[in-house]
């Protein structure tokens, strides 16, 4: 399968040309862009911009949380009300509750997001910068 090739190259050099990938597969240029085109119109691949949020003078955090399952559908349906909360994950069946937030002050606004955390009934386990929270998006590819 050329496409799952395409995507572990693309993962590891997200700026490789058609030409380099094609070189690499041992296929044409053309083939590697059809490959690539329709893999986006089916939305096998997405295409992002992430800039540096440092940059902007804002950091990202993520919250890796522990919720009650019994409340958990309420709970983050609150934490999707916040200013500051910019992405949520979680589970069916798991009680942790992944949030990415940004603030333009994290020594100040990392407080009081834990103390409300708290009043919410939420456990943090961890508290990190975004960029250093690692998926290995490999692992999906290996199936």
């Amino acid at each position: 399968m050329k496409e799952k090739e395409i995507i572990r190259r693309l993962i590891m050099n997200p700026r490789a040309s058609y030409v380099e990938l094609a070189k690499d597969l041992n296929i044409s240029p053309e083939t590697v862009r059809q490959k690539i085109l329709g893999m986006l119109n089916k939305g096998i691949l997405k295409i992002y911009c992430v800039p540096d949020t440092k940059h902007f003078g804002v950091r990202r955090l993520t919250f890796i949380l522990s919720a009650p399952l019994v409340n958990k559908a309420e709970i983050i349906d609150k934490l999707k009300e916040m200013p500051f909360v910019l992405e949520l994950r979680s589970g069916l069946l798991s009680n942790t509750i992944i949030m990415d937030a940004i603030t333009n002050d994290a020594d100040r606004d990392t407080p009081k997001i834990l103390e409300t955390f708290n009043e919410m009934g939420l456990e943090v386990k961890e508290v990190c910068e975004a960029e250093h929270v690692h998926f290995d998006p490999m692992k999906i590819l290996q199936e």
